[in-house]
């Protein structure tokens, strides 16, 4: 499953448990839109124990000036990449 983030955890606390707690085992997230500052001062405890995998838009990160230190193996990734994600996962959930 192809989970896609576009609110920050910040305004959506709840939004934000809720998506966590939805993920499964290799699912994917990312983080777009507003949903990149989801990822200020995130620690890699924070992230989920299961074996997915957690992107971000880079454009989107550029947009919002935001350039901090990120988790270890959140990932940066371009809108072709997100394109290969959405045919690669069967199913996506939009968390807005």
């Amino acid at each position: 499953m192809l989970h896609l983030m576009s609110r920050s955890r910040f305004s959506d606390p709840a939004l934000y448990k809720r998506a966590i707690n939805a993920l499964g085992e290799n699912d994917a997230l990312v983080f777009l839109g507003d949903g990149v500052l989801a990822l200020a001062g995130l620690k890699e405890e924070d992230l989920p124990s299961l074996a997915v995998s957690i992107y971000f838009i880079e454009e989107d990160m550029a947009a919002r000036g935001w350039s901090g230190e990120l988790p270890k193996g959140v990932q940066g990734i371009n809108m072709a990449r997100l394109v290969e994600l959405s045919i690669e996962h069967p199913g996506s959930i939009s968390w807005y």
